[in-house]
């Protein structure tokens, strides 16, 4: 089986490649810096550069070596990946090549943080200028990995963003940073592996992070999961405090911490592929729960 993997040198990709290699994939990587650059090609058969998403030609580069190679399924690895390949589905569907990402419909809903229907209270451009409503937390729309982010602690600090439109600004929850890794097949069968993450990268990776099994919060993820109509795996955070789980994002692609999850011993790679294959996935039977470290990520 012949396997694209986008974004090689993203932290989701080394785990992402090793499982599809384990599963006897022929697996082929692409990123936007060159072969020198990339520390994961040996969890990879071939490697091609590509040009950046935002470029005219990636789509078509990207289809071009997916024909040259016989290419089967896409796993794309990055949110501005997935957006542009779920609006040229129908190009690789044509050519007998599934994305392996939920519909555009679900995408589009989900990487816009306004059509997320968050219990974090938010606030109007115009409620901001009443000083009760701070701190707040201002996030882009369409944001990805804590680009352009910020923490607003007084109004006079907006004026360090430029498109106030383009942002959504919600009250600041001081608590625990919780991801969910969650996988969906047609059917509506769901698994969750939760995981508390005690210490993270500024742009939102976790370093210590906890598994821990909560049936609620699973409950909620998989509801969330239904809502959208979600296919294959997908990452919901929320922000744990005061015994009570806030919504924080949606992320339609594999976690930077997924390896964790995988290692407690759930193989989501596996049941992401056998969602686009339109089989049912493998129950949970068992989770290791406790601290991983990433340097254990597998």
């Amino acid at each position: 089986m012949q396997i694209l993997v986008t974004a090689i040198g993203s932290m989701s990709a080394r785990t992402i490649c090793k499982k599809l290699q384990a599963l006897d994939c022929f697996v082929i990587g692409t990123d936007i810096y060159p072969k020198e650059w990339q520390t994961n090609l040996k969890y990879v058969q071939k490697f091609k550069q590509v040009p950046k998403f935002n470029q005219n030609n990636f789509i078509s580069e990207l289809l071009n070596i997916c024909k040259k190679n016989k290419v089967e399924y896409v796993f794309p690895l990055t949110d501005p990946e997935v957006d542009i390949l779920s609006r040229n589905r129908e190009l690789f569907e044509l050519n007998k090549i599934t994305l392996c990402i939920s519909c555009q419909d679900t995408i589009s809903k989900i990487r816009d943080k306004s059509k997320i229907k968050s219990n974090i209270p938010d606030f109007s451009i115009e409620e901001l200028s009443n000083k009760s409503v701070y701190p707040i937390i201002a996030k882009p729309k369409k944001g990805r990995s804590s680009e352009g982010k910020f923490f607003i602690e007084r109004k006079e600090q907006l004026s360090i963003i430029q498109n106030k439109r383009e942002y959504i600004f919600q009250k600041f929850i001081d608590g625990k940073i919780i991801a969910v890794d969650v996988v969906r097949d047609k059917n509506g069968n769901t698994v969750c592996v939760a995981r508390k993450e005690h210490t993270r990268t500024s742009n939102g990776a976790g370093i210590v992070v906890e598994i821990f099994k909560d049936i609620k919060l699973e409950n909620m993820t998989s509801e969330i999961a239904a809502e959208f109509n979600v296919l294959g795996c997908v990452n919901i955070e929320f922000i744990y405090s005061d015994n009570k789980y806030y919504l924080m994002d949606i992320n339609p692609r594999f976690s930077a911490g997924i390896g964790f999850s995988c290692a407690a011993g759930y193989n989501f790679v596996k049941n992401h592929l056998i969602c686009f294959q339109g089989k049912h996935i493998m129950p949970l039977k068992k989770i290791n729960l406790g601290i991983q470290y990433r340097r254990s990520e597998p």
